[in-house]
């Protein structure tokens, strides 16, 4: 499956900005806007990015809507984002880095 396409569906299952992706995956918080004009990754960094993409869905529940009544006090439907474990994930990979 193409790696775009792959990072779109866990934006929108996530309700995660690309910026806050990008940076949190890569450290590039422009990687999803670049990969949108045509950047193509290295095989390394796909693999990172679906490797973070993995373990972020496996490490937290899936977004939990929630009500949320805005000023006219009309409840309006909100996402929570799961980011439990992705310390731990940064930390793996910190790891993995300076083992390498």
């Amino acid at each position: 499956m193409n790696l775009l396409v792959t990072i779109e569906r866990h934006l929108r299952r996530r309700a995660v900005p690309p910026s806050r992706f990008g940076r949190e995956a890569t450290g590039d918080p422009r990687f999803v806007f670049d990969l949108r004009r045509g950047r193509e990754p290295r095989p390394h960094m796909a693999a990172r990015v679906l490797g973070f993409i993995a373990h972020s869905e496996a490490a937290s529940p899936a977004p939990v809507p929630i009500a949320k009544p805005d000023a006219a006090g009309v409840a309006s439907v909100a996402t929570t984002r799961a980011v439990a474990g992705t310390k731990a994930w940064h930390n793996a990979a910190a790891a993995a880095r300076d083992v390498a």
